[in-house]
């Protein structure tokens, strides 16, 4: 082989690895990409399940005030019926 010979086959390999290279760093930013993506998405997902826990702990809370209330309104109703007795049976 000769020496011209064995520079034009050197450029060519260097030349193909220029290209795989090249290609290998589109490949890399994709993937780059696609874990951002991901990062993202992720992230909207966990703000998603934080305003979904907050808003379950309000309708907790809701619940518990409302039952409070109908225990305070049971409460008042015996009291009424018991009166509303007691003053039938004074009539």
């Amino acid at each position: 082989m000769t020496n011209e010979e064995f520079q034009k086959l050197v450029l060519e390999k260097l030349a193909s690895l220029e290209q795989g290279q090249a290609t290998t760093n589109a490949k890399i930013d994709t993937v780059l990409s696609e874990i951002k993506n991901l990062k993202e998405t992720d992230q909207t997902l966990l703000d998603l399940v934080e305003k979904t826990y907050h808003e379950t702990e309000k309708i907790s809370q809701n619940q518990l005030i409302q039952g409070e209330s109908v225990n305070i309104l049971s409460v008042r109703q015996l009291q009424t019926e018991a009166e509303f007795a007691a003053w039938r049976k004074a009539r």
